[in-house]
């Protein structure tokens, strides 16, 4: 089985590293429909995978088993690119380019499945209310988180802020219109259905006083 052992890691992360080493070159990211196929490429393949392992429960398994590994590849990894992008040339050669390429997504799968294995090992069986609530702002958020960053990025970036500023500027902000957006959208009715929740509320909608009522 290719995501199997060892290959849990490795399978993914090599898909990634190739479309990011051959095709990002190629493309770039525009988020143009009409000619990002590097994201094409990426989000179909990541879209397909996630399908086929959506109910797989040994995939789970494995990622509550290796989520310290993966957490502590996710971290070598990040402080590698964090020393590239601080001491690289301007212009570095090819083979270093391709290079932290591959190690941004052995980063960035490795990222995920720790917070898949954290996930899975400690809130698996911890539903509730707050969960729930949660679990319905997923979608809206993965609608509206991106128009979010750009905007604000747009905003931010004139003022020249030090990162350590501008960094939690943008996340909180991030976070904050993501909620916003679900939750002005959960509550009227004929927005609900546009930002992928029940048509008709119902049991899915849990209002502030809801969750008060269940936590008592």
């Amino acid at each position: 089985m290719l995501i199997g052992g060892p290959g849990l890691i490795v399978t993914p992360w090599f898909i990634m590293a190739t479309l990011r080493v051959t095709l990002f070159p190629i493309f770039g990211e525009s988020h143009d429909f009409r000619e990002d196929w590097y994201l094409h490429a990426l989000y179909l393949s990541i879209f397909l995978f996630g399908f086929a392992i959506a109910k797989h429960e040994p995939f789970f398994e494995r990622c509550v088993k290796l989520r310290w590994f993966a957490l502590g590849i996710a971290l070598a990894c990040w402080a590698a690119l964090a020393t590239y992008f601080a001491l690289a040339p301007e212009t570095p050669p090819e083979w270093m380019r391709a290079t932290f390429r591959a190690v941004r997504e052995l980063d960035a799968w490795c990222a995920i499945v720790a917070c898949i294995g954290f996930a899975h090992r400690h809130l698996r069986n911890a539903d509730g209310p707050m969960r729930r609530l949660l679990t319905q702002a997923i979608f809206p958020f993965y609608l509206i988180h991106q128009t979010i960053i750009v905007v604000a990025g747009h905003y931010l970036d004139p003022l020249q802020l030090p990162l350590w500023i501008e960094a939690p500027l943008l996340v909180g902000t991030t976070a904050l219109g993501c909620w916003l957006f679900f939750d002005l959208g959960r509550r009227v009715p004929w927005l609900r259905v546009w930002i992928g929740l029940p048509s008709n509320g119902g049991h899915a909608c849990y209002d502030s006083e809801s969750l008060i009522g269940e936590a008592r």
